[in-house]
């Protein structure tokens, strides 16, 4: 069964989350209460498959960081649950 993707907007200077690598997929570890993320609906388990419309099929776990981090004000998630 293909899981449904949700894509999420994130504005504020810094993402509140914390990524695992699963099995080639990121998936999300753990969110700051109260954070940007949180409030935009991420979840604890989701998987991240594209970041800023690049898919994070092919990423390592420092480059998924990396590339959140460097997000500035904004950035677009498309997660799968």
């Amino acid at each position: 069964m293909c899981p449904v993707a949700l894509s999420v907007a994130l504005r504020g200077t810094r993402a509140s989350l914390r990524l695992l690598p699963v099995s080639l997929t990121l998936s999300v570890l753990q969110l700051t209460p109260g954070g940007k993320a949180a409030q935009a609906g991420v979840g604890v388990g989701d998987w991240v498959l594209y970041i800023d419309g690049e898919s994070t099929g092919t990423m390592t776990h420092i480059e998924a960081q990396n590339r959140i981090r460097a997000c500035g004000d904004r950035l677009c998630l498309t997660l799968s649950r």
